[in-house]
C-alpha cells in the first residue's frame, strides 16, 4: 500500500500559516455566487499586517448531516491538503468554526486523536499525528457548545421541515421558462421586498433560472447554480442529524455522542486530549431582548407540545408514495403543498410588513426554551468586549440571552477556572452578522443574475456594521497569523 510521504516543500522551505474557515449549520462555502463568509477575503487582502506566507481557505460541508459525518469530512479535507503538499508538516493551521462548525472542529480533534490515520480520496492514508502537528490554533465563533433551544424547537418539526425541503428541491427543478418567466413578471409588479431574507430567496431563484435570452455562458452558470442548490436541498431532505446533535438534551446515536452533550468529566478529558500548546479563543455573540417581542406567547406552547401538523404531514408523505392508486398521491401532494405554501406565504407577507419579525421569532424561541446554565461553566469566564471597555462577568448573562440562534451562555467554553489560556470576547451582534451578513451589498458583476452578494439576514438592528466587522476579523487574523 502506498503511504503518505511529506512534500518536498516541508523540507526545503519555511513554514506557512493557513486559516481554514469552517461553515455552520447550512454547511456551504458558496452556493452559486452566495458566500457563507462574504467580505472576509477582501478584508484579508487589505489587512495591513498581511503576510506573504499566510492564506485563508474555505471548507464546504454537508448542510444538516450529523456532526460526526461533518467532522469526518473535515478530517478528509485537511488530510487531502496534506497529501497534496498544500499543507506541509511544519506549517501552522488555524481552524475557525462558526456555529455548528465549532462542534465539527471539536469532533475532528476527537477523531484524529483516537485514530492513527485518515484516508483521502486517492486511498493514501495520512498519519493523524501529522495533522495534529499542524493544528496550532482554534477559533470558536458563536459556538453552541451546550446546544441551543432553536435545535430543540426544530427537532419537533423534523418531518415537516424535511418534507418542505424535499418539495423545494422539486420546485427548483421546475423553476425554468415559462414558469420562471411568469414568476419574474409577477415579481416586477409587486413592491420590492423589504426583507433581506426574501431578497436572498429571490436571488437564489433568479440565479438558477435558465433563460434562452442570455448567453451560453450565463445559461451554463444558471445550470451550475441550480445543480448546486438542488444538491444542497437534497442533502438536507435526507439527513437531519445535525439538529439532534445541537439539542440541549442528550441524543446518542449508534454510540456517537455530540460534543454539545458532553458531561463535565467528558469535557475535562476532551481538553486533556488536545495537542499540547493548542491555542483557543471564543467570540461570544449576544443581542439584547427586542423591546417589543410579540412572539414569546406563541413560541412557548408550540415548543412545549408537539404540533399535530407533523403527524398529519407524515401521513401525507406516506400516501404520496402509494403510487398504486394515482388519485391518492395526487390528493396527498396537493394537501401537503397547501400546508407548506400557505404558512410560507404568510411568513413572506409578514416579513414584507415587518422585516425584523424573523429575528424576533428566532430570538423568542431561543429565550423561551429549556436551556439552563451548564455546570461546566459554574465558574464562568470574564468576557472582554471587543469594542473596548471593562470586562463583563459572564455570570450576569441571563439564560435567555442569545444571538437569535444560539443561547449566549452556550458559547462559554472551554474555560478552566483560574486560567487565562482561553479568552472570551463579547460581540454585540446577531448570529449572521459576524460572518458578513449584516448589510446587503449589490453585486459588482454586470453579467450576474444575482442582485446581492450579502444580506442582513436577521435585520436585528444590532448596530453591527463595517467598523465592527473589520475589528472582529482583524482580531481573528492577528490571532491566526500574528
Amino acid at each position: 500500500m502506498t503511504v503518505y510521504a511529506p512534500s518536498a516543500r516541508s523540507a526545503h522551505s519555511g513554514a506557512r500559516k493557513h486559516a481554514v474557515l469552517v461553515p455552520g449549520f447550512v454547511g456551504f462555502d458558496a452556493l452559486g455566487q452566495l458566500r457563507y463568509y462574504p467580505g472576509v477575503t477582501s478584508l484579508f487582502q487589505d489587512w495591513p499586517r498581511r503576510r506573504d506566507d499566510a492564506s485563508i481557505d474555505y471548507f464546504d460541508n454537508f448542510p444538516t448531516a450529523s456532526v460526526e459525518v461533518r467532522a469526518h469530512r473535515l478530517a478528509g479535507y485537511l488530510a487531502k491538503k496534506v497529501s497534496r503538499g498544500e499543507i506541509a508538516p511544519h506549517d501552522e493551521v488555524t481552524l475557525i468554526g462558526h456555529s455548528t462548525g465549532a462542534l465539527d472542529i471539536r469532533a475532528l480533534l476527537r477523531i484524529i486523536t483516537t485514530n492513527a490515520t485518515t484516508e483521502v480520496s486517492d486511498g493514501h492514508p495520512v498519519p493523524n499525528n501529522v495533522l495534529l502537528g499542524t493544528l496550532k490554533r482554534v477559533v470558536f465563533l458563536s459556538a453552541p457548545h451546550f446546544g441551543t433551544n432553536v435545535a430543540d424547537y426544530a427537532a419537533r418539526f423534523q418531518p415537516v421541515i424535511q418534507g418542505v425541503v424535499q418539495d423545494l428541491g422539486l420546485g427548483l427543478q421546475l423553476n425554468r421558462a415559462p414558469i420562471s418567466d411568469l414568476r419574474r413578471w409577477v415579481a416586477e409588479r409587486l413592491p420590492a421586498p423589504r426583507s433581506d431574507f426574501t431578497k436572498a430567496i429571490v436571488d437564489a431563484l433568479d440565479e438558477s433560472d435558465e433563460s434562452q435570452a442570455t448567453t451560453a455562458k450565463q445559461r451554463a452558470d444558471s445550470r451550475d447554480a441550480r445543480a448546486e442548490l438542488a444538491l444542497w436541498l437534497e442533502h438536507m431532505s435526507k439527513d437531519f442529524g445535525a439538529v439532534h446533535d445541537l439539542t440541549t438534551y442528550p441524543h446518542v446515536r449508534r454510540g456517537w455522542k455530540s460534543p454539545a452533550h458532553f458531561t463535565l468529566e467528558e469535557r475535562s478529558a476532551e481538553l486533556a486530549s488536545w495537542p499540547p500548546g493548542l491555542q483557543t479563543r471564543s467570540y461570544v455573540t449576544m443581542i439584547p431582548k427586542p423591546a417589543s417581542n410579540g412572539y414569546a406567547c406563541l413560541v412557548r406552547p408550540l415548543g412545549v407540545t408537539s404540533w399535530p401538523l407533523d403527524r398529519v404531514y407524515e401521513v401525507f408523505r406516506l400516501l404520496a408514495r402509494a403510487w398504486l392508486i394515482p388519485i391518492v398521491p395526487q390528493a396527498a401532494v396537493g394537501a401537503r403543498t397547501s400546508l407548506e405554501t400557505l404558512p410560507g406565504l404568510g411568513l413572506l407577507l409578514r416579513l414584507q410588513a415587518q422585516p425584523e419579525a424573523l429575528f424576533e421569532f428566532a430570538h423568542a424561541i431561543c429565550a423561551q426554551g429549556r436551556f439552563d446554565r451548564p455546570s461546566a461553566v459554574a465558574t464562568p469566564p470574564e468576557l472582554v468586549p471587543l469594542a473596548g471597555g471593562a470586562p463583563v462577568s459572564s455570570a450576569a448573562i441571563d439564560r435567555s440571552a442569545n444571538d437569535g440562534i444560539v443561547n449566549t451562555a452556550s458559547m462559554l467554553w472551554p474555560h478552566v477556572a483560574g486560567s487565562d489560556d482561553h479568552k472570551h470576547f463579547l460581540v454585540h451582534a446577531d448570529h449572521a452578522d459576524v460572518i458578513g451578513h449584516y448589510a446587503w451589498r449589490r453585486t459588482t458583476r454586470a453579467s450576474a443574475a444575482r442582485t446581492y452578494t450579502a444580506y442582513d439576514l436577521f435585520q436585528s438592528d444590532s448596530g453591527f456594521g463595517d467598523a465592527q466587522f473589520t475589528a472582529l476579523w482583524h482580531d481573528i487574523f492577528e490571532f491566526a497569523f500574528g
